[in-house]
């Protein structure tokens, strides 16, 4: 059975053409690109032709992403480039059945295969009398190599008729399996070694599309880039190479002050919660106004000159008065700018998930500090749409920083997923950062952050000894930064003796102080 399959028979009259699937070759639903029907004559013409007049329909169909009405298979189209196959709604049987306009004399029925191929059919037409008559099945030929259909469904005849034994059905089964494998592992062997790269080949043509349906092409656009940004005057016929060039250079260029005005206004944005544009993703009308323009403009050209360093910009505002002033509050400037976008203060703001986790991880001594390589799984699996079941515990590999996380799309993180952790499923470019009671409870009862107040208190156990008062003094250092006052020692210190320095250290990770930067 072949992608493109011919069925010929001997020339019959006939009005009505059924194809009747019972099993496809991977146990999904039947998938067909498209059913000629051609006629018996000097010059033969395909006569199931929505165009000519022919109907058809089918036992159902799957109306999904790249799958098609049953009214594709006979639009003349094949190409899987413009064209997408029928697909059944189900897997199992099903059955497509072809009404001609007139009858027709007709001798051959070609099929060619979607995503899943029929393995075990029928072919029938009826008659002018209203009898049926099987003109092509799938029992008298040999099965796909990708047939993976156990041997117990497969059903042969010989070219006669006659049934082939279930052992020799079994055998040829069991040697196809063999073949499958054969096949993958010399495409493995002859591919070789393999890197991510790019290749730089002709531009495939971009057209513009009414309604923004691909099927709907209107004209061809040459390469560009918006009208309102400017103009690069690049021919229709320029390699893609050169096209990335020019793009490259016009968005390095000193002339263009988006790039550099949205980079800096990110790293502003780190820093100090907000952006300068409170929408970093969007500079245009439906975006904020910046709230300090002319800084905004003196960044973004500081940023050019000094060779677009990050380095340089991040110095220059760490080492600023704006970054390094207090957060307190003052009463008169809270009533005129509560958010302090004017920078009246530094802006309070509780840690993100990731910097939160590292953060556990720096104080209990287990953060490990390999950088490159492969990256570590929150979940039992990496593929897959389901059945994701997150990891409880973790071994040092697991204890990198949360850069090294790899991130299931529409899966949120453990506990981190509280603290407003995006799931990776869509684009985020800020945050909203909201302050709930799960979190509190999530924060406090959580298996990891536990685990990890029992390494702190063993870390400060190891270091201070055995006097209480030292372990309590060096733990409050460990996640404050700072001594501990006498009042503070004191009711750890009783905490420590009833309860053990394992409560302390979670009580310390639970701390408004430890979660929030001032």
């Amino acid at each position: 059975i072949a992608n493109i399959q011919h069925e010929p028979f001997a020339p019959m009259l006939a009005k009505t053409i059924r194809m009747e699937i019972r099993a496809s070759n991977n146990s999904q639903p039947a998938s067909i690109y498209e059913i000629e029907v051609w006629t018996d004559a000097a010059e033969p013409i395909n006569v199931a032709l929505a165009e000519s007049g022919t109907k058809v329909s089918a036992s159902g169909f799957a109306l999904e992403n790249q799958s098609r009405h049953p009214d594709n298979l006979i639009d003349g189209t094949v190409d899987p480039r413009q064209a997408y196959p029928w697909k059944a709604d189900k897997a199992g049987p099903a059955w497509i059945q072809i009404d001609l306009p007139r009858a027709q004399n007709i001798a051959k029925i070609v099929w060619q295969k979607g995503y899943s191929a029929p393995a075990d059919y029928e072919i029938k037409i009826q008659l002018p009398d209203q009898t049926w008559k099987t003109v092509a099945h799938s029992e008298d030929r040999m099965p796909r190599a990708d047939d993976t259909r156990q041997a117990k469904d497969v059903s042969l005849v010989t070219q006669n008729g006659d049934p082939i034994p279930q052992k020799e059905t079994a055998e040829l089964v069991a040697l196809m399996t063999r073949l499958r494998a054969a096949r993958s592992e010399h495409a493995r062997l002859i591919a070789g070694p393999q890197v991510y790269g790019a290749s730089f080949g002709k531009p495939d043509e971009t057209w513009l599309l009414r309604r923004g349906d691909a099927m709907q092409r209107a004209k061809k656009v040459g390469p560009a880039i918006p009208e309102s940004l400017g103009d690069l005057s690049l021919s229709q016929d320029l390699p893609e190479s050169k096209r990335r060039a020019a793009l490259a250079a016009f968005l390095g260029s000193t002339s263009n002050p988006l790039v550099a005005r949205v980079i800096v206004n990110r790293i502003w944005q780190h820093v100090f919660g907000n952006g300068i544009v409170e929408t970093p993703s969007d500079f245009g009308r439906m975006g904020s106004q910046p709230s300090h323009p002319l800084l905004l403009d003196w960044l973004a050209v500081e940023f050019v000159q000094n060779g677009w360093s990050l380095k340089h910009i991040h110095r220059l505002i760490l080492n600023s008065n704006t970054f390094r002033q207090s957060s307190r509050p003052h009463a008169a400037s809270l009533a005129t700018d509560a958010e302090s976008r004017l920078l009246w203060r530094f802006p309070p703001r509780r840690l993100d998930a990731e910097s939160l986790r590292d953060s556990i991880l720096q104080v209990s001594g287990k953060l490990n500090p390999k950088m490159g390589g492969p990256g570590f799984d929150f979940f039992n699996q990496k593929g897959g749409l389901s059945d994701y079941i997150a990891k409880e515990t973790f071994d040092a590999n697991g204890w990198r920083r949360m850069i090294y996380a790899t991130r299931i799309r529409m899966q949120a993180v453990d506990i981190f997923g509280a603290f407003d952790c995006p799931d990776s499923g869509q684009m985020r470019p800020n945050r909203p950062r909201s302050i709930t009671p799960i979190q509190a409870l999530s924060l406090l009862n959580s298996p990891f952050v536990n685990r990890q107040a029992n390494f702190m208190a063993e870390r400060v156990q190891t270091v201070a000894g055995n006097q209480l008062d030292h372990q309590v003094s060096l733990a409050v250092e460990l996640v404050f930064s700072r001594r501990p006052t006498e009042e503070e020692k004191s009711m750890l210190s009783e905490l420590a003796r009833v309860h053990g320095m394992g409560q302390v250290c979670r009580v310390l990770i639970n701390s408004n102080e430890f979660l929030f930067l001032r």
